[in-house]
């Protein structure tokens, strides 16, 4: 018989790992899926491996969950924040080719969003692309108001902006 138990982390890892916590010693799983958010998933995959389940990944992609802090028990089955970035990066550096641009980043401030912005911008300069970083935000993990964030990237004036914001990220 498989038995599906569901909880709602409410994007914040302190109650993903309360639910965790709660699925593993009191509804006894036997694997765990999800989150969505990286922060969540790098907050639960701690306890999963600690007590020795399956943890797979299906959303939250932070590429550290699964190399800086790899266990034998996670399994990222989704892209991660080195290949997103990656792919976004050489789709822009074949329609603008060697021309110079200007870019605008907004990303969560934690590793997922770093991560992220770094790729991406990693991956412009080795396709040859002449790039300039006018801008990068970073709001808090799960800020709500979007407001000091947005006249800089306006302000910019950038050719094109980087978005890596997902979820309640």
């Amino acid at each position: 018989t498989v038995r599906l138990v569901v909880a709602d982390d409410g994007m914040t890892p302190a109650n993903g790992t309360s639910n965790v916590r709660q699925m593993i010693l009191s509804d006894h799983i036997k694997a765990l899926f999800g989150p969505v958010s990286s922060a969540v998933g790098a907050a639960e995959e701690t306890l999963a491996a600690q007590y020795h389940v399956p943890y797979f990944l299906f959303t939250a992609n932070d590429v550290r969950m699964t190399t800086q802090v790899f266990t034998p028990y996670a399994f990222q089955v989704v892209p991660n924040t080195v290949m997103e970035p990656r792919a976004v990066a050489r789709y822009l550096a074949e329609l603008v080719g060697k021309k110079p641009i200007t870019v605008a980043i907004i990303t969560p401030n934690y590793s997922f969003g770093r991560d992220s912005a770094d790729s991406f911008v990693s991956a412009l300069k080795a396709s040859g692309v002449d790039v300039k970083i006018l801008t990068q935000q970073f709001p808090k993990l799960g800020e709500t108001d979007y407001t000091p964030y947005i006249p800089p990237l306006v302000a910019a004036h950038a050719d094109y902006i980087f978005v890596g914001q997902y979820g309640g990220d």
